[in-house]
């Protein structure tokens, strides 16, 4: 007999009289037997349900394999079968998923699953012979055979994981040999039950209990969780003799302790504190057995994320390192970038460049290893790219004259930093600026420009030196007579057009020009000052003495003439010195009244009208110009 798991009824197939063997099949169902006439008769054997492959297999003492499904025998043909025996133990292993055949006449074991028999090898087997009793212990997965050899065998094998055990010295005390011994396991009370008939010795039949060993099974959806999460325990007792006492010592915060637990039961727990926890569990049976179970649990602080942001603000086209640094929680933790301008990235280190400007927002998400969720973000801005334009006060100058230089900047992050070089050597670090140039020549004054995160721009500005402004003048006579004309005359070197002039004569006359007629109206030492300006600033001055005689006392230097003529006198300035260069073209003519010695003019620079230690109304050949600084 055995139970149909696919058609939900007990089927009960031939049996023995005093007198002949039956081959009639009864069912039972919904609390009524019922003789199923029209099934079929197959040889007399042992049957199990087999639930994989939905149906009762029956294995007939002749060696034919049969099947009942749905209130119909039906004769199966495997390619392989054991060969035909009498008194086998038949069963269904849910662990290997296959009805297990043992024994009999022979010690072979052989498993059918999916329409065919494969013979099984295992170290060890019960001997042959023909089994008083069988049966499989569904909760612990083993199949059980009673006194594999008939009286006086009491011997008890477990079948399990391919492996044949013989567990007779491990439980003791058995049930005494018998010509048959009813086996079936009672799931509800977690054991298996034997009758033992012994009633031929003229005794009562025994019933014996084969109880498993007390076994606590305690499991927890995890063992690391943070705080707020939730966690389920499951916990389960099986073996040992019904009822059981479980008890909870103690339990992680936040959960739930059940209570009369019977053989199972889960619970839930939202914790609540970090720290190191731990279910302790206990079970005692009905006998005394004992079981302590303790499992452990940390519990995390929430994890949490901070981010470094370097540097921020920044400028477009740099770099913007980002880290992210995960705390707490349960390690280890992964996350991801988003960024608002698309950019996705995984990982907590992150190099990025913003190309344009604008106010961004980078988030980093992630969760830890126990499945707790965190975000943060921070804020950058980035600055428009840096951009420098370079300008001068002008873009020609003289040697010595400074020009103003500028560096206006835009974009990048403050503060900004600036570098002249001028070209000629010489540099600032500043954003305006002035320089003199001490040579002639063309430059390019360049400057450049760091911003605060790296960012750096140049720009250049052409500028010509001219030389320096170089002045001559020159009078056509040192000792005029009163009232005649004397001819000034300013020529130049150097400089930047356009110029400007001004002639003082020393009596209140002046003059605009660069060649300039002026009569002195009074005798005596005159000094006429002349002031050369150039266009950038450049500036120079000469003094030329003239001493203004009686008419008919006169010295007279004719204008000069190509290829003779007297000499003239030429004043020229170099920085702040005067230099008197006398320069003779041809021969100087000169009148001499003889009772009086001539007069001496002269040309200075310093206002005093003669040079220094010279007396000018001292005798002389000649006349002099002098220039002093």
């Amino acid at each position: 007999m055995t139970y149909s798991s696919h058609d939900g009824e007990l089927v009960l197939f031939g049996g023995d009289t005093s007198s002949s063997s039956l081959t009639d099949t009864w069912l039972f169902r919904n609390g009524s037997w019922i003789n199923d006439s029209s099934a079929g008769t197959p040889v007399g054997g042992a049957m199990s349900d087999d639930p994989a492959d939905g149906y009762v297999v029956l294995f007939a003492s002749n060696g034919g394999t049969w099947s009942f499904e749905n209130g119909t025998w039906a004769r199966l043909n495997p390619s392989v079968s054991p060969s035909a025996r009498g008194g086998e133990a038949l069963f269904y292993d849910s662990i290997a998923r296959g009805v297990i055949l043992w024994g009999g006449s022979n010690a072979q074991t052989w498993k059918y699953a999916a329409g065919d028999w494969t013979q099984l090898t295992s170290p060890t087997s019960p001997p042959a012979g023909g089994p008083v009793g069988f049966g499989y212990d569904s909760a612990f997965g083993y199949g059980i055979v009673f006194g594999p050899t008939g009286p006086p065998d009491n011997s008890t094998w477990t079948y399990a994981d391919g492996n044949w055990t013989n567990m007779t010295s491990v439980l003791g005390p058995a049930p005494p040999a018998a010509t048959y011994l009813s086996f079936a396991y009672d799931s509800t009370d977690g054991y298996a039950v034997a009758l033992d008939e012994v009633a031929y010795k003229g005794i009562p039949n025994e019933t014996w209990i084969l109880r498993d060993p007390l076994t606590l099974n305690v499991s927890a959806s995890a063992t690391v969780r943070d705080v707020g999460q939730n966690l389920t325990y499951d916990v389960t007792v099986q073996g040992g003799i019904r009822p059981y006492l479980v008890g909870f010592p103690s339990a992680p915060p936040g959960c739930a302790q059940p209570s009369n637990v019977t053989n199972a039961t889960s619970f839930g727990c939202t914790l609540n504190r970090s720290g190191s926890y731990a279910l302790n569990v206990s079970v005692t049976d009905t006998v005394g057995a004992s079981v302590y179970l303790v499992l452990p649990l940390a519990v995390n602080p929430d994890p949490s994320a901070s981010i470094v942001a370097y540097p921020n603000p920044t400028t477009a086209g740099i770099p913007v390192g980002l880290d992210a640094v995960v705390n707490g929680g349960t390690p280890p933790s992964s996350g991801h970038w988003t960024l608002s301008d698309g950019t996705v990235a995984n990982g907590s280190v992150l190099n990025h460049t913003f190309a344009a400007p604008g106010a961004f927002r980078a988030t980093f998400s992630g969760s830890d290893a126990a499945g707790f969720e965190f975000a943060t973000n921070v804020s950058i801005v980035v600055n428009a790219g840096l951009g420098v334009t370079a300008t001068a006060s002008g873009n020609v100058t003289d040697v010595g004259i400074p020009i103003q230089l500028n560096a206006s900047a835009t974009g990048g992050t403050t503060p900004l930093a600036y570098s002249w070089n001028f070209g000629d050597g010489a540099s600032a670090v500043v954003n305006a600026t002035t320089h003199a140039y001490a040579v002639a020549g063309n430059f390019d004054p360049r400057v450049w420009v760091n911003d605060s995160v790296g960012a750096v721009m140049s720009a250049a500005v052409p500028v010509r030196v001219n030389p320096a402004l170089v002045v001559n003048a020159t009078a056509n006579a040192t000792s005029p007579a009163l009232g005649s004309a004397v001819q000034f005359t300013a020529l130049l070197a150097g400089g930047t057009g356009p110029y400007t002039y001004r002639w003082n004569f020393g009596d209140g006359g002046t003059n605009r020009t660069a060649s300039a007629s002026h009569v002195f109206g009074s005798l005596g030492v005159h000094t006429a000052i002349v002031e050369v300006n150039d266009s950038v600033g450049g500036s120079r001055s000469l003094r030329i003495a003239v001493n203004v005689v009686a008419a008919e006392n006169n010295t007279v230097l004719p204008p000069p003439t190509t290829g003779g003529g007297v000499p003239w006198v030429t004043i020229v300035v170099v920085g702040a010195v005067g230099v008197l260069v006398g320069v003779g073209i041809g021969a100087a003519v000169f009148a001499r009244r003889p009772p009086r010695e001539e007069g001496r003019a002269a040309a200075t620079s310093d206002g005093s009208g003669a040079p220094e230690g010279a007396d000018p109304t001292a005798s002389g050949e000649n006349a002099e110009a002098t220039s002093a600084g």
